[in-house]
């Protein structure tokens, strides 16, 4: 258990507070750190540019962060047999939990398409306590300008709500929420979207932030996602009025709306975020199943397979070395290495270990992905020490190092 207090300017956290806590969807991962900042997340994939990357520069990194307002202490856990990660802020007027997921579908199910979105789910399990929430985003490394609007949320149709969109030159996010009570006896918490000026700290573009106080039986779930290419626009508004026009009920009127929504822009609902937490979580536990390891420390050994699956870019079969880019010995230093690349040496011991369990599916996939690379080998007949996750030559040296 870590105790801290809140503090106006907010260090650098230890690297043993950062340990193992990621959360993927075999596309790209998050790293969460123990007082709960999303410290560094590159969207869409493990090699795009960073959105958040706080652990490199905690002034002009970006972060997403949900924290109380008054002193605190953390724990911070795996759901059983998954990669949902739970953090709790305990405080002696009550507990509070923050479950961070990245979505991913059940097995088998292709209906729906696999949502691009950072799921922040923040509830009390007793008492009540005050939060703060900051989204900052830095796109681009933190190289890009951009600006933020707080407008209205068409994705909610239930009734009338804001969201934050941020926009750069080359990605465009927003960030959603759903506030809801799980009690009948208990109201829907307030939640009001606010911009926040971080340019002293060196950010190019406005962040948004929000305060608010939980109690128990209140929950709010927010959503961090890229914003769909093309906007929908309904044919007619999930109103009261239209209803009365129609003479059909609202909830009527808002469910045929909703079927009209392409996949990847649905309507904003509570019963949508419940579905993805819970298909995300029987993806998970329904993978780590297939294993055939039946040794000591089983559930130890399961936990670490869970952290090497993430490792998969799942489109090509790649394994990264690592779902994040290094942290420099010192700033413009010759040792900086970018892992987000599929290192073949690396990528061997993360299969081997899969192998040793039964999973043998993730070894195939790369030899399926080294098969298409000696189909393109250097001219001496010999094959590059990695490769994109994409399948091109790349050199380790990363990029990303721009402070």
């Amino acid at each position: 258990m870590n105790v801290q207090t809140p503090a106006p300017e907010r260090d650098y956290m230890a690297i043993a507070d950062h340990a193992l806590y990621a959360i993927g969807n075999l596309r790209t991962a998050a790293l969460i750190s123990l007082d709960g900042s999303v410290e560094s997340y590159c969207i869409p994939n493990f090699d795009s540019p960073s959105v958040f990357a706080r652990i490199l520069d905690k002034n002009k990194g970006g972060h997403f962060s949900i924290a109380p307002t008054v002193p605190f202490a953390t724990k911070q856990n795996y759901l059983p047999s998954s990669n949902v990660l739970q953090t709790k802020f305990l405080n002696d007027k009550g507990v509070v939990s923050v479950t961070d997921f990245l979505p991913r579908q059940e097995n088998g199910d292709t209906k729906r398409p696999l949502l691009f979105w950072l799921i922040r789910r923040v509830e009390v399990v007793r008492g009540s306590i005050p939060l703060r929430v900051e989204c900052a985003p830095a796109f681009n490394y933190a190289r890009d300008k951009h600006t933020t609007e707080i407008v209205v949320d068409d994705s909610v149709l239930s009734h009338t709500q804001n969201k934050a969109v941020f926009e750069s030159p080359n990605l465009k996010v927003d960030l959603r929420y759903v506030a809801e009570s799980t009690i009948d006896n208990v109201p829907i918490p307030e939640v009001n979207l606010d911009l926040l000026d971080l340019s002293s700290k060196g950010h190019l573009g406005p962040a948004t932030y929000c305060n608010f106080s939980l109690e128990e039986g209140q929950r709010v779930t927010f959503v961090f996602r890229i914003c769909p290419k093309e906007g929908f626009r309904a044919p007619i508004k999930a109103t009261q009025a239209h209803a009365d026009e129609l003479g059909v009920p609202l909830e009527k009127v808002i469910k045929g709306v909703a079927k009209l929504r392409p996949d990847d822009d649905p309507t904003l609902t509570k019963e949508l975020l419940d579905h993805l937490f819970v298909s995300t979580n029987k993806y998970w536990s329904s993978w780590i199943r297939g294993s055939t390891y039946q040794g000591s420390w089983k559930e130890a050994v399961h936990r670490s397979a869970l952290a090497l699956k993430l490792l998969i870019y799942e489109p090509t079969g790649a394994v990264v070395a690592s779902p994040t880019f290094s942290l420099p010995e010192y700033i413009g230093g010759t040792r900086n290495w970018d892992y987000r690349a599929s290192w073949i040496r690396d990528s061997s011991f993360t299969l081997y270990a899969l192998i040793r369990l039964g999973f043998t599916h993730e070894a195939n996939a790369y030899l399926d992905f080294i098969f298409e690379r000696l189909r393109n080998k250097n001219p001496d007949g010999s094959l590059q020490i990695m490769y994109t996750i994409h399948g091109e030559r790349v050199s380790a040296r990363s990029n990303a190092y721009i402070y």
